[in-house]
């Protein structure tokens, strides 16, 4: 795929900060997760730290603090399966990352839907400090990080990140009027025409402007499937036919309007 193509390249890169910018709906998040799926299924599995922009928390001091809660979360979950010799808990994370920068495997760092963070951590001031923060831990510990956001987000956000550090994608790769990123939009000819082949989807189906963005695609064969199986109610379809009018509406209107920050 063209963006494991760019992840590929911006490991080689050298640049710390990979950011996938797209509307609801594009596959960010799904994009993470096939690369978290990628790296564990590696031989060997390549670390990997996967966090929602609800886990941050106003007092961080950039991205490492929620990483140190998510190891050990995890330590903790390993202890009480009984799967380790050691105290896991303990792994803090400079010794993780330590560790994988010592095997040419860095850690990697998933942020998805950054604009979850809460309110105190997103004003301008605040979220400098906190940039600033994660780019010298970025830095130090030889961590690269990966970020998937919405273009309005990542408008004030990228910014705030130094020259040099944001991974520059290939031409044609880019979101305009954008910092350095990766636009996730809708998927290419081909890869649209695949999918509607797999959800069993007709030809020309859904119409234009929505022929090939995922969201819409999954919805509507949703829709399809419920309405031929004639089991789920009048209910259920229902929603789901409203869940695919209220995505077609919401691309719409994303494209008649221009995002804002106050």
């Amino acid at each position: 795929m063209t963006r494991f193509t760019e992840a590929e390249a911006y490991r080689a890169s050298g640049a710390r900060v990979l950011a996938l910018v797209g509307g609801p709906g594009t596959g960010r998040s799904t994009e993470l997760a096939r690369l978290a799926a990628r790296r564990a299924a590696g031989a060997p599995p390549a670390p990997t730290v996967r966090l929602r922009g609800a886990d941050l928390r106003a007092g961080d001091e950039g991205v490492r603090a929620a990483v140190g809660r998510a190891l050990r979360s995890a330590g903790r979950d390993l202890v009480a399966s009984g799967r380790t010799a050691g105290d896991p808990t303990d792994a803090t994370p400079e010794t993780v990352a330590a560790l994988a920068a010592g095997t040419g495997r860095p850690l990697l760092v998933l942020l998805d839907g950054p604009e979850e963070m809460p309110p105190a951590l997103a004003r301008h001031e605040r979220l400098a400090e906190w940039t600033a923060a994660t780019v010298h831990w970025l830095r130090t510990a030889r961590v690269q990080l990966v970020i998937a956001c919405r273009p309005a987000h990542w408008e004030r956000a990228g910014a705030l990140f130094p020259p040099g550090l944001l991974h520059r994608p290939r031409p044609g790769g880019a979101a305009p009027s954008l910092p350095d990123c990766v636009a996730v939009g809708d998927l290419p000819k081909t890869a649209a025409e695949r999918a509607r082949e797999r959800y069993g989807l007709p030809p020309g189906a859904p119409a234009a402007p929505d022929a090939r963005h995922p969201l819409t695609l999954r919805l509507l064969a949703e829709v399809r499937e419920e309405l031929a199986g004639g089991g789920a109610g009048p209910g259920r379809n229902a929603g789901t036919v409203s869940r695919a009018g209220r995505c077609s509406a919401h691309r719409t209107a994303t494209r008649s309007s221009t995002p804002t920050w106050t």
